[in-house]
């Protein structure tokens, strides 16, 4: 939330997480050790601000929390590289952009 708070306040031009990220929280449930998407919540930030934002996920887990939260809008842009196969979350997916144009998940074999 620090990062995105001085995205929009111009003190920074760029924010990274290097923890990871609490990526797959749910609006109803915990999951993944995730009980708060701190992800989700510093991209509500920047879009009080900013009319589109591009999220990199960088992480052997897909961070799907933060896909469901976004996967009906154009104004975020999920890039997610993961490792694929039978890893958590369990997603068998690829190029979410194919639907909604804002997804791209990139599977690592």
């Amino acid at each position: 939330m620090g990062g995105a708070v001085k995205l929009n306040q111009k003190q920074a031009d760029i924010a990274i997480n290097w923890s990871g990220g609490l990526h797959h929280a749910k609006k109803g449930e915990a999951s993944g050790f995730c009980y708060i998407n701190d992800i989700v919540l510093a991209i509500l930030e920047l879009l009080k601000f900013h009319a589109r934002v591009l999220y990199i996920d960088i992480d052997i887990h897909h961070g799907d929390g933060v896909e469901e939260a976004f996967y009906t809008t154009d104004r975020v842009m999920c890039f997610s590289l993961h490792k694929f196969g039978d890893f958590f979350p369990f997603v068998q997916c690829f190029f979410h952009c194919l639907k909604y144009n804002s997804f791209i998940v990139v599977q690592v074999i």
